[in-house]
């Protein structure tokens, strides 16, 4: 498959308003109850995935990245910058959703905080 313009459980974004976008499939599982849940296989998104994902129709945008894709991240807010865009940062002492429970992964997303493209994104190591 081209990976370029393709995500794992691309079926999620049916019906969906909001994307939430993960690293890898276990992190993707995580989110499962948050619905909309997917993975780009990577913490970089390339341009096909944006242009896939946007052509799905969603409003919003969950960013679920590790904490230490802080540029991809602050790539990510301008590209979907007139969407809706939220981050899900894992609270300590987890490194990533992926080592979380999905009930505390939803409650991530329900609480999850919404940015704009003016925020500055930093990861000092550890939390």
């Amino acid at each position: 498959l081209p990976t370029a313009s393709t995500v794992m459980f691309a079926n999620n974004l049916k019906g969906s308003d909001h994307a939430v976008i993960c690293e890898g499939p276990i992190d993707c599982i995580k989110a499962h109850l948050c619905k909309g849940n997917i993975a780009t296989m990577g913490k970089a998104v390339s341009r096909g995935q944006i242009e896939f994902i946007r052509n799905q129709g969603v409003e919003k945008i969950y960013l679920a990245l590790d904490p230490d894709a802080c540029r991809e991240t602050s790539r990510l807010v301008k590209e979907f910058s007139d969407l809706q865009t939220y981050i899900m940062t894992p609270p300590a002492p987890y490194g990533d959703i992926g080592e979380m429970g999905p009930n505390p992964v939803l409650d991530l997303f329900l609480k999850a905080q919404r940015v704009g493209p003016g925020r500055l994104y930093l990861f000092l190591g550890g939390h």
